[in-house]
């Protein structure tokens, strides 16, 4: 039998000054116990010992927080602060919050807020070959002003990333998690299984997520609003699923008891260029400004050549695209299952396309759509 794991609970205050900037003080608390958790196996992952960061206050930070070098993986830190109205870390400077380079298992951060006052600033970089994994928020909040939220890179993992009960907001210049944000990094697409449970995501403007490699992500519940737009005056939207081809395996979204709100015409739940999707949403509302003169042309879901997609009793806002070429997807299958439509009520209003006509079907519809 594997012996208990210490818990070890630290604070700043034990590692240095926690008035004006931070940084260093947090810097030296990192360093300290990063060196105290050491795993007994990869394989096994027997832990030794964890250790929880108590955070009871506000703490400004202007630098970037490396979470240590590369080898070896550390298992097992928490953040843990009192509430997210609360305990926050204020994020002055212009790169990352957090940097994370192939190096952390098991990160949890609990009860606690993220602010940013530089839009050019982001909350974590996380670079993997085969590390970072296990990544849970609990009860967290992002605001502020952020370049973007989660920026992943790398070969291999940033997988497993969980948020419960999360409030996201602010404004978002790129996204709020953008996975493949680095172009010249080479990459596959083993970056999957991303949850999202109760989370209240209602922000200025910005991409949600963003993810220019494949994916596995689960939305389950939740209020999503796009308040504001883009001063460039580009979309802000959603789920952002880019590039055809991708992996097997990674390109799945089911999304199921979300109500959204599409406050201007540069709002859009999804654009999705994934060819091999299987893409749900069940029991899913975006009429909440149906009554606005916006609504009407919103093209809310688009899509280019996908294969499964899926609306299960939902109620529909403005029109849904599916954009095409004289090359079809020969496993297109798109249904439309016991749902309504806020304002256009015929298969001609309500769904537009370019190129071949898409492979759409209507079943028990409120609208009478056949």
């Amino acid at each position: 039998m594997a012996p208990s794991p210490e818990i070890r609970k630290v604070r700043p205050e034990d590692y240095g000054p926690v008035e004006g900037d931070c940084t260093e003080t947090f810097q030296k608390m990192i360093n300290d116990v990063g060196s105290q958790i050491i795993a007994d196996s990869w394989d096994k992952y027997l832990i030794k010992t964890t250790v929880a960061i108590q955070l009871s206050r506000e703490y400004i930070i202007s630098g970037t927080l490396n979470m240590g070098p590369t080898r070896p993986i550390r298992f097992g830190l928490v953040w843990q602060g009192v509430n997210k109205n609360l305990t926050e870390l204020v994020y002055t400077g212009s790169q990352t919050l957090f940097h994370i380079d192939d190096s952390w298992y098991g990160l949890r951060f609990r009860d606690m807020s993220f602010r940013c006052t530089n839009n050019a600033g982001s909350f974590m970089y996380s670079r993997a070959e085969n590390g970072p994994q296990d990544l849970i928020c609990s009860n967290c909040a992002w605001r502020g002003t952020w370049n973007a939220g989660f920026l992943l890179d790398g070969n291999n993992i940033n997988s497993e990333f969980g948020f419960n009960n999360c409030f996201i907001s602010g404004s978002y210049e790129a996204a709020w998690m953008w996975s493949g944000s680095d172009k010249g990094d080479p990459q596959q697409d083993q970056f999957l299984n991303y949850w999202f449970n109760d989370c209240k995501v209602e922000y200025e403007y910005g991409d949600f997520l963003h993810y220019d490699r494949g994916g596995f992500i689960k939305v389950n519940g939740g209020s999503y609003i796009i308040l504001g737009q883009r001063p460039n005056g580009s979309p802000s939207t959603f789920f952002v699923l880019l590039h055809q081809q991708h992996y097997d395996g990674v390109e799945k979204l089911a999304v199921r008891d979300v109500r959204f709100e599409l406050r201007n015409s540069l709002s859009r739940v999804i654009y999705c260029e994934w060819g091999n999707c299987h893409i749900t949403f069940d029991t899913c509302s975006d009429t909440a400004n149906a009554f606005k003169p916006h609504s009407v042309d919103l093209v809310s879901h688009q899509y280019y050549k996908p294969a499964c997609v899926r609306y299960v009793n939902c109620d529909l806002v403005g029109k849904h695209k599916y954009d095409q070429d004289n090359n079809p997807n020969p496993r297109q299958q798109i249904v439309y299952d016991q749902c309504s439509h806020s304002n256009n009520r015929t298969r001609d209003s309500f769904i537009q396309s370019t190129g071949l006509s898409p492979n759409v079907k209507f079943r028990d519809d409120a609208d009478g759509i056949v």
